[in-house]
Order: C-alpha cells, then sequence, then structure tokens
C-alpha cells in the first residue's frame, strides 16, 4: 500500500516551486564560487559587497526564471528542452545583471553594487553548467529510486 503511494506521488508530483527553489540555491552558490575562481580560488574578497549583491543577483535569476518557466519541465522526463529553457533563463537573467551593473556604473545608484565583468561571465558559464546537469543528476537519481521502489 505504502509502496503504490509513494510510487504513485514519485511519478505523478514533481514539485515545480521545489525545482524553482533548488535553482535559486544553486544561483546563489555559483555565485560564491564564481567570486571564488575570479579571486585564485581563494575567499580574499570583499564579503560586505557580496553580502549585498546576492539578494539582487537572486531575485533577478527568480524573476527570469519565472519569466521563462525553467522550473516548469519535468525532472523524469529531462531533456534537451529543459536544458534550452535553463540556457535561455541563464542568458536573460545574466543579460539583466550586466545591464544593471552597468546602469550602475554610469549613475552610481547602489555604490556596493560593482560586480567586475569577469565574474559576471564566470557565473554565466557556472550557473548554466550547474542547472544543467543537476536536472540530469536529479533524472538519475529519480530513475534509480523509482527502480528500488518497483523492486520492493
Amino acid at each position: 500500500m505504502l509502496k503504490k503511494i509513494l510510487l504513485k506521488a514519485l511519478n505523478k508530483y514533481a514539485s515545480r516551486w521545489l525545482v524553482l527553489g533548488i535553482d535559486i540555491f544553486l544561483v546563489g552558490f555559483s555565485f560564491v564560487v564564481a567570486y571564488s575562481i575570479r579571486f585564485n580560488v581563494s575567499l580574499n574578497f570583499d564579503f560586505s559587497a557580496l553580502i549585498i549583491q546576492i539578494p539582487i543577483v537572486l531575485s533577478i535569476a527568480l524573476i527570469s526564471f519565472l519569466s521563462v518557466g525553467s522550473y516548469k519541465g519535468i525532472i523524469r522526463h529531462t531533456g534537451t528542452r529543459d536544458a534550452f529553457n535553463v540556457f535561455l533563463g541563464v542568458t536573460i537573467y545574466s543579460f539583466l545583471i550586466g545591464t544593471l551593473v552597468l546602469f550602475n556604473q554610469i549613475f552610481g545608484v547602489f555604490p556596493d553594487f560593482t560586480i567586475p565583468r569577469s565574474i559576471i561571465l564566470i557565473h554565466y558559464l557556472v550557473t548554466t553548467f550547474v542547472l544543467i546537469m543537476s536536472r540530469y543528476v536529479f533524472k538519475a537519481f529519480y530513475d534509480v529510486l523509482s527502480t528500488e521502489l518497483r523492486t520492493i
């Protein structure tokens, strides 16, 4: 009985909001990784600026992913279409971040929101890779879990 309920829930429901939450977490993690890579894999950078930048970066990522709908793909059917949606969402997100940084450099609205262009580029590459790979890892995990539940 419990096995049937678990299999049905696993086959039918993959929370879109959970996928979106994981995506946003991975964007934040990738941003810190991009900072670390930019400063030669050390943590020798201005943490106070990073703390100010992360909420803005995550908000823009959330808006971008909601507009593209990259979180709507069903994990068990992940394929090239989902990868393209992630690519599109990250591209729009990076363009918006770059535009905001450029606007900020010209007008000086947010003094602590000066992200170097190299970090934007590194973050774009790392985020694209991490988000696409996470989809395929979750799909493989789903396949293993559903196979294991059927053999019980």
